[in-house]
């Protein structure tokens, strides 16, 4: 299946999930069953990155923070709504043009694509980085010479487990409703999509992530 990057199959009910590369592992989801397209063997080593976990993503968004935002918003932002591209997950697009937002931006060290809105918000200095839903980030020069080896270490770090079929994780979807649902529809994940208001209700949220998690991720 064109785009699908991650399974989750629910045993209970036999219904098999698949989610695109933006996709973040919930971890000790009771029923689940999870894995990525292919066996690693089986990948193009030249077009993808191990980056640990049994996760296999294209090079050029390996690097990528899936679940992360940075705040606070720094400089100004930017709205790259996402769109279907045939061959490339929804939002690749969206995802380059933020990037290259961050990198023509002086100061800039971290963007965050917000979806599904498409909000490009940009962080340099002294940012937090902080749990979120519905997001992922970037550093200002994308994923081109990236030490994967290192975004393996992290990930690893994460999540220890690393088999090619998981038990007890699912993956909730970044962009929409994963690709398909075979068998079910796709309520389960649409607890994770939220429209965003602007960018003062972006900032409100951020203090709201702060004060529930205590402290920030990095």
């Amino acid at each position: 299946m064109v785009g699908c990057t991650h399974f989750s199959f629910f045993e209970a009910m036999t219904d098999c999930h698949l989610q695109d590369a933006y996709a973040v592992k919930q971890a000790m989801t009771a029923g689940f069953v999870t894995g990525p397209f292919s066996c690693w063997g089986a990948v193009d080593h030249h077009a993808y990155a191990n980056i640990g976990n049994a996760t296999y993503l294209p090079k050029e968004i390996a690097c990528l923070e899936m679940g992360v935002l940075y705040s606070p918003i720094q400089f100004v932002t930017k709205w790259f709504p996402p769109k279907g591209v045939d061959g490339e997950a929804d939002g690749l697009e969206s995802l380059k043009k933020c990037q290259e937002h961050c990198l023509n931006t002086k100061g800039c060290l971290h963007f965050t694509l917000m979806f599904p809105g498409g909000m490009c918000r940009l962080s340099g200095e002294g940012a937090r980085a902080l749990q979120d839903q519905n997001v992922v980030s970037g550093p200002r020069g994308g994923c081109k010479g990236v030490d994967f080896m290192e975004v393996a270490v992290k990930a690893e770090a994460l999540d220890p487990i690393g088999h090619a079929a998981q038990p007890y994780h699912n993956y909730a979807v970044a962009v929409g409703c994963g690709l398909f649902v075979l068998g079910a529809a796709c309520g389960f994940s649409t607890r994770f999509f939220r429209m965003r208001r602007g960018v003062q209700l972006a900032e409100q949220e951020d203090d709201a992530l702060l004060a529930m998690d205590g402290e920030s991720i990095a």
